[in-house]
């Protein structure tokens, strides 16, 4: 099981594969951009948990998983991905969207989904629940300030860029795979997807004062 991770997802799958027999799993991960304690649930467990400190951001980590994906000389090794690279990851996540409609159709009002967005592997199972018949009005992506998408949105022009660090690190992806996923089911056809997708940037700055504002409003 080959893994690339900017922070919450190796921890996870280091965890959740510790000890399975017959199941090798190799991690990597972008050097000084994942927290200590990350790096720690990522590096001191041994067994058959490997991980690699890789010396670049989570979109080489991961551009380096898929091109494994692709060599010719590893076809014959059985590999498999926890990341959202791999649809595995995200078709069980389309059950979190039925459950919130079951609980809040009662309301009668309607449904305006947003996710924190990083690969956009959550919000791309959302919009997959809506395809398949899911009354969900709309889906907003929140993005840090890695926001390859939100000004994709705005400009028409889709501009991968390196990603960048912040405090949110888990969400630090310049180059979200699934959303050329999202872009297919549309058809490429950016007016038609903009009716169920949006998708919007928050700095830092942003967070910490909406974190203190809501601080300040619970007492």
């Amino acid at each position: 099981m080959l893994v690339a991770t900017s922070g919450d997802t190796g921890g996870a799958v280091a965890s959740g594969f510790l000890g399975v027999k017959g199941v090798e799993v190799v991690i990597l991960y972008p050097s000084g951009k994942v927290s200590d304690i990350q790096e720690r649930q990522l590096t001191t467990l041994g067994q058959n948990i490997t991980a690699l400190e890789v010396d670049g951001v989570f979109d080489d980590c991961q551009d380096m998983v898929k091109k494994a994906f692709l060599d010719a000389d590893l076809e014959d090794k059985n590999l498999t991905s926890a990341n959202s690279i791999n649809i595995a990851r995200w078709l069980p996540q389309m059950f979190y969207f039925f459950f919130a409609y079951k609980e809040l159709k009662k309301y009668n009002k309607p449904l305006v989904v947003s996710c924190p967005s990083g690969n956009f592997g959550n919000i791309c199972a959302g919009i997959i629940a809506k395809k398949l018949g899911l009354p969900i009005s709309h889906f907003v992506a929140a993005t840090n300030a890695n926001d390859t998408v939100p000004q994709f949105l705005l400009k028409g022009i889709y501009e991968a860029k390196p990603s960048i660090a912040t405090i949110s690190n888990a969400m630090d992806v310049g180059n979200p795979s699934n959303f050329v996923r999202i872009q297919e089911m549309y058809n490429n056809d950016l007016k038609e997807s903009s009716k169920d997708f949006s998708s919007y940037t928050y700095s830092d700055e942003a967070t910490k004062k909406a974190m203190k504002s809501i601080y300040n409003h619970n007492g």
